[in-house]
C-alpha cells in the first residue's frame, strides 16, 4: 500500500497558479458559447464526459474520434439531445454562436499507427479550425494483446507517441485557430491532454529509455510491470508536453490527472470480476467519479483564466494546479525524449 501512495502521489500544488473555480452553467456558456472543439479518444469514458459537458455548455462546433462508430453515433445524437433540451429551457448560447445551432461529428480513426495518426488530421477537412483540443486517446496495459500494429507496446503508443503525432499534424496543418505570433494570450487555441500530469514519478532514464524503445514482447508480464509501464509513460508524456510548450508558444497546454473514473478500461484490462471489486471498493470509499463529473472538472480547468498564466499548466481533478515534476524539465532528458517521438513519428516503425 505505501508503495502505491508513493507511486500515485501528487507533485506539490503550484500556488503560484492556484484552483480554478467551479463555473455555473451560464458562466460555461459564456465562455464556450462560440467555441469549436476536437475531443480524440470522445466515444466512450474520460473523453465522452467532455465531449458532452462541451455540448451542454454551448461549444458551437464539435469533433469527436474513436474506434467505435457505434458508441461515436451514440455520443453525437446524446450531444444534440443535450443542446435540443438547453434550446427548449432557452438556456444555449445561440446569440454568442451567431445563431447557429451545435456541428458534432464523429470521425473513424485507428491512431496505433504514425500512418492512422496522420490520415486522421488529413480527414478533418481544410476548413476545421479548433479553439479546443482534448486528447483522452489511452490504453492501460492489455496483457493479451499488448502491440500496436507496428509492434510497439500499446501504452507507450498511444499514451505518448500517437498523441505527438496528433499535436504536431494539427498544428502544422493548419487545425489551430489563432496560431500565429500576433495572437493574444486570450485567443490562442487550448490543447488539454488527459493522462497524469502532476503525478510524482520515480522512473530512472534508463528504464524509461528502455520501457520506451524496445518492443514489449509477449513475456512483459514482468513483477510490477503496471506502475512501471505508466511510470515511464507519464515522464515521456509530460516531458512532451513540456518541450511542446516552447516549441509551440502560441498554443496553451494543458495536462491533467482525471482522478479514479467508473469506465470500461479496468474490465478490459483486468477482467470483469477485478473491475467489478476495485469498482466497488472505490465507490464505498467516495473516491471514484462518473464520466459525466470527470467532463465537468475538466471543462472548468477549461474555462479557468488560471491556465493562461503559463504555456504550461497541470491539474489534478480537485481543480488545483500541480507543480511540474522536475525530471521532465531537465534539458537532456527533454531533448532525449523529442529527438526520440520525433523519429518515431517521422518513419513508420517496423517489427
Amino acid at each position: 500500500m505505501t508503495f502505491l501512495l508513493k507511486t500515485f502521489a501528487f507533485t506539490p500544488c503550484d500556488r503560484e497558479i492556484g484552483s480554478a473555480t467551479e463555473c455555473t452553467p451560464s458562466e460555461l456558456r459564456q465562455k464556450f458559447g462560440n467555441k469549436s472543439a476536437l475531443v480524440i479518444g470522445g466515444t466512450k469514458g474520460i473523453g465522452s464526459g467532455i465531449a458532452l459537458q462541451l455540448a451542454e455548455s454551448g461549444c458551437r462546433e464539435i469533433d469527436i474520434v474513436g474506434r467505435d462508430a457505434v458508441a461515436g453515433s451514440k455520443i453525437v445524437e446524446k450531444m444534440k439531445e443535450t443542446q435540443h433540451l438547453l434550446k427548449l429551457r432557452g438556456e444555449t448560447s445561440l446569440q454568442s454562436s451567431g445563431g447557429k445551432d451545435l456541428r458534432c461529428d464523429f470521425t473513424y480513426a485507428d491512431l496505433s499507427t504514425v500512418q492512422g495518426c496522420k490520415e486522421l488530421v488529413e480527414s478533418l477537412g481544410e476548413v476545421n479550425q479548433y479553439d479546443i483540443v482534448v486528447m483522452s486517446v489511452g490504453v492501460w496495459p492489455d496483457f493479451r494483446n499488448p502491440l500496436t500494429p507496428s509492434g510497439f507496446h500499446k501504452v507507450l503508443f498511444l499514451d505518448v507517441v500517437a498523441r505527438y503525432i496528433l499535436l504536431r499534424e494539427l498544428y502544422h496543418k493548419g487545425k489551430l485557430s489563432n496560431t500565429s505570433e500576433r495572437a493574444s494570450v486570450v485567443d490562442k487555441p487550448v490543447v488539454m491532454s488527459v493522462l497524469a500530469s502532476g503525478q510524482k514519478i520515480s522512473s530512472s532514464y534508463e528504464s524509461v529509455k528502455e520501457l520506451f524503445l524496445r518492443k514489449a514482447s509477449n513475456s512483459y508480464r514482468e513483477d510490477l510491470m503496471i506502475p512501471r509501464t505508466l511510470s515511464a509513460v507519464g515522464l515521456s508524456h509530460d516531458s512532451m508536453l513540456y518541450k511542446a510548450s516552447s516549441e509551440y508558444p502560441d498554443v496553451t497546454f494543458i495536462g491533467t490527472f482525471p482522478g479514479l473514473v467508473a469506465t470500461d478500461v479496468t474490465a478490459s484490462t483486468f477482467g470483469h470480476l477485478f473491475a467489478k471489486i476495485a469498482n466497488f471498493i472505490a465507490k464505498l470509499l467516495r473516491v471514484m467519479i462518473t464520466p459525466r463529473e470527470c467532463g465537468l472538472n475538466h471543462v472548468n480547468i477549461l474555462a479557468s483564466d488560471k491556465v493562461k498564466l503559463r504555456g504550461l499548466t497541470f491539474w489534478d481533478h480537485y481543480l488545483q494546479a500541480r507543480e511540474l515534476h522536475e525530471k521532465i524539465k531537465e534539458t537532456e532528458f527533454v531533448e532525449w525524449n523529442w529527438s526520440v517521438l520525433e523519429k518515431i513519428g517521422s518513419d513508420e516503425p517496423t517489427c
